[in-house]
């Protein structure tokens, strides 16, 4: 037993696992502290060899209970972490610019900065972002005329209801009626006619449009919508069909835009017939 304790003393004494007072105050000048007496440096060195000692035991200790012979960083690490220190931060040093070197006619050499190609539309352009989807917004008369509208579909089964006519006797009243050219007659005479004939029980009435004259602005309004329908141009087509879709002041374009749809829809039907 006594072999084994000479060769540990041999080695603690050359080896001694302490730090030095001076290396302590060599890293304080290194850090602007230099006011500090010997005992102090003497107490700084005691207490930074005493924590080194205790983490590198426990940094052996974790190796061993991980059955490895070495003592790895993540050991020191876990090692001063059980006792409450920080981590040894490591300094990343910054990529040097390239250097290109340059021989002068006198036989001087010139080292200059080397022109690094950069993509200037992906510096320009910022990165896509997704778009939310917007929210859509239909628009619904619900008063007219200081009274509630209801929707077209309760209108028209309400309207079904108070004239007892029901849908199987829809086709029998629509065969029954008479049907006049129309220039024979102007669409008051014709409508006046067109009632004579069916029986009130079954009477199917059709209200004779009446189209009122447009404004100026009116005009170019629909001028602008049917050339924006019409044309090539994509984005004019969406805005015109979202006009049409959202704003509530065109009711009097209805008629004359429904008879556009018609007729260039007839035209077409001919046309493929």
């Amino acid at each position: 037993m006594a072999a084994p304790s000479a060769s540990t003393s041999s080695f603690a004494q050359s080896c001694p696992p302490r730090i030095e007072p001076q290396y302590v105050r060599i890293v304080g000048d290194s850090v602007g502290v230099v006011n500090l007496t010997p005992a102090a440096l003497q107490c700084l060195a005691d207490k930074l060899t005493q924590c080194l000692i205790r983490c590198s035991m426990a940094a052996r200790q974790l190796a061993v209970h991980g059955r490895r012979r070495t003592v790895r960083v993540e050991d020191l690490e876990l090692a001063l972490r059980s006792y409450g220190l920080q981590m040894p931060i490591g300094a990343l040093t910054r990529s040097l610019p390239s250097i290109r070197q340059l021989h002068m006619p006198g036989g001087e050499q010139l080292y200059v900065r080397e022109d690094a190609d950069l993509d200037v539309p992906a510096l320009t352009q910022p990165p896509l972002v997704k778009v939310p989807v917007k929210r859509h917004i239909r628009v619904h008369w619900i008063r007219v005329d200081s009274e509630e509208e209801p929707p077209p579909e309760k209108k028209a089964k309400k309207i079904s209801q108070g004239s007892g006519i029901t849908s199987a006797d829809l086709p029998a009243a629509l065969r029954k009626r008479r049907v006049f050219c129309n220039y024979s007659a102007a669409p008051s005479i014709s409508y006046r006619l067109a009632a004579q004939g069916v029986p009130r029980k079954e009477q199917i009435l059709i209200k004779p449009s009446f189209v009122e004259p447009l404004s100026v602005e009116q005009q170019v309004y629909l001028k602008e919508i049917v050339e924006a329908c019409v044309g090539q141009d994509d984005r004019k087509r969406q805005q015109a069909l979202q006009s049409l879709e959202r704003d509530t002041g065109i009711q009097v374009l209805l008629p004359r835009l429904s008879r556009l749809i018609y007729t260039s829809v007839s035209s077409k039907l001919s046309c493929t017939l």
